[in-house]
């Protein structure tokens, strides 16, 4: 699996979503020229990175010839870079998780030039290395279906010509609370210890996506915003 692309293999699904899924690629395939960049945004565990991979998935067996998945997930920084301003500073999670630069230079920008080469992956997260990927080059026809966090912030913003805000909060605290229950039967220790260890973490990442909501308003400038909570249920809103 290349750095960073962790969906869910066999997600649930749904008329419903299929639908909201067609509905995206119909949107995006009436868009003039080629290549095609799309971009799903969302808070972390909003259920990106699964949405992407069916929305990519969708443009294949649309007859799409050469469409491209990659995420924020493949460029980030290193950690002294990521955690400089401290572990749970929500300043440090906006501003330095990713290297956008490094986002621009080898992916978006030859894909958007629908010539030379790029690379969907530049560095691993969880070892803490860049990765050495090959430069591949750039199909005049690509589709490039990339996900993370904070697309619709300036530097990246003007690159999408469709992009899509999923907003997925209530699932995301069910999973938390799901998470710490788990915590609490296998460690032994009162839920309420993991709901405080939790908060005193989580303040990175709930003020951090504040942060990026203020000065980027992304559902404004989203081509789409679709809410999903229910994976079986999504809905354009």
């Amino acid at each position: 699996m290349p750095a960073g692309l962790d969906g869910n293999p066999d997600p649930d699904t749904s008329r419903l979503r299929e639908q909201v899924l067609d509905a995206i690629v119909e949107r995006s395939l009436g868009v003039a020229g080629r290549p095609l960049l799309v971009g799903v945004d969302g808070r972390s565990g909003s259920g990106k990175s699964t949405f992407a991979d069916e929305l990519a998935r969708t443009f294949t067996a649309r007859g799409e010839p050469a469409v491209i998945r990659s995420t924020t997930d493949s460029f980030h920084n290193p950690r002294e870079v990521r955690y400089r301003r401290g572990a749970k500073s929500p300043e440090g999670y906006y501003f330095d998780s990713f290297n956008v630069a490094a986002i621009r230079r080898e992916l978006l920008d030859p894909v958007k030039s629908g010539s030379g080469r790029y690379r969907s992956a530049v560095f691993d997260e969880p070892s803490d290395m860049p990765v050495e990927e090959e430069p591949a080059r750039v199909h005049p026809a690509a589709v490039l279906v990339f996900d993370g966090l904070f697309l619709h912030r300036p530097e990246l913003l003007g690159y999408w010509d469709v992009s899509v805000l999923l907003v997925g909060d209530d699932r995301a605290l069910r999973d938390t609370v799901a998470w710490a229950e788990r915590e609490t039967r296998s460690s032994g220790r009162h839920l309420f210890f993991w709901s405080l260890w939790w908060w005193s973490h989580a303040r990175r990442y709930v003020e951090g996506w504040s942060i990026y909501e203020s000065e980027c308003n992304p559902a404004r400038s989203a081509t789409f915003v679709v809410d999903n909570n229910d994976f079986v249920a999504p809905y354009f809103v």
